[in-house]
Parts: structure tokens; C-alpha cells; sequence
């Protein structure tokens, strides 16, 4: 179970130009002043991945006017949330990306956007889908900073 929120903030991202590279700014400038201790550029990383793919398998074309919701949360165990919701409910093979083997660190096969937040972030992936707008929210978990559990343990 995640922990209750402690800040969020959000955006509506409004397709096409480079929202992938906006998105990266803004949690950049979004993530300190929420109280995120980790790896900023990681988290970044991961909400343009997400958008980017959102944009990629997320669009219904029967919706003429689309956007997506980016979310950035930190909860009160220092966790960060980064959820992207689209026009889409469907994620084929979600249990595998979500759940399947990873390949081993120092292989040359190339990892799937969430592939890599699982291995490389120890984040947690999660979809949920909303059956009264039709649409889903892919959920990253990034897990509490080593420097919070090191700070709490000396201070």
C-alpha cells in the first residue's frame, strides 16, 4: 500500500510539439519543491518516458481533442508517484512489462522504458483504467532516496 500524499502537483500536456522535453523540464524544476531528495534527472526520465509512450499507444482516435495528465506526488514515506493518464484503457501485455523476467545488468538486449524503471530504479508499475471516462494512469513508484533513509538514521 503507498503512503498518503505529502505534496502533488499536476499538469494537463496538450499533444503534439515536444512535450516530452517540457515534461523533463518542468519535474526538474517541480520535483525539489515538492521535497523529491532523489535523483531528479532519473525522475525526469522516467515522467518524459511515460508521457512519450502515452503519446505513442495512448491516443483513441475516435477523440479528436486529446491531452494527457501528467501527476507528481510525494508521499509522507518519501516515495514519488509519477503517473501519466490517456485517452487509451487498453496496455497489452502489462502484467509481463509490469512483472515479467528483466534482463540481467550487463546484457546487450535493449529494455523497454519500464523494463528499466523496474531494474535500473527498483520502481513499481502499476495501470488502473476508468471504466466512466474510458481512459488509464500508468503509475511509476520510485522508492524513498537512500540519502532520506540516511539522514533519518543519523538525525
Amino acid at each position: 500500500m503507498t503512503a498518503p500524499p505529502r505534496a502533488e502537483w499536476s499538469t494537463t500536456l496538450t499533444p503534439p510539439g515536444d512535450v516530452a522535453r517540457k515534461v523533463r523540464m518542468q519535474v526538474r524544476t517541480r520535483l525539489p519543491l515538492l521535497g523529491w531528495w532523489g535523483d531528479v534527472e532519473n525522475a525526469a526520465q522516467v515522467a518524459s518516458r511515460l508521457v512519450d509512450n502515452a503519446m505513442t499507444h495512448g491516443r483513441d482516435p475516435d477523440w479528436p481533442e486529446w491531452s494527457l495528465e501528467l501527476v507528481l506526488v510525494m508521499t509522507a514515506a518519501d516515495e514519488l508517484i509519477i503517473a501519466v493518464q490517456d485517452t487509451t484503457p487498453n496496455f497489452p501485455d502489462f502484467a509481463e512489462i509490469a512483472h515479467g523476467p528483466l534482463p540481467p545488468h550487463g546484457t546487450s538486449e535493449r529494455l523497454s522504458s519500464l523494463a528499466w524503471v523496474r531494474r535500473d530504479l527498483a520502481g513499481r508499475i502499476a495501470c488502473s483504467t476508468s471504466p466512466e471516462t474510458g481512459t488509464k494512469t500508468v503509475q511509476v513508484t520510485l522508492p524513498r532516496p537512500a540519502v532520506a533513509l540516511r539522514q533519518e538514521a543519523t538525525g
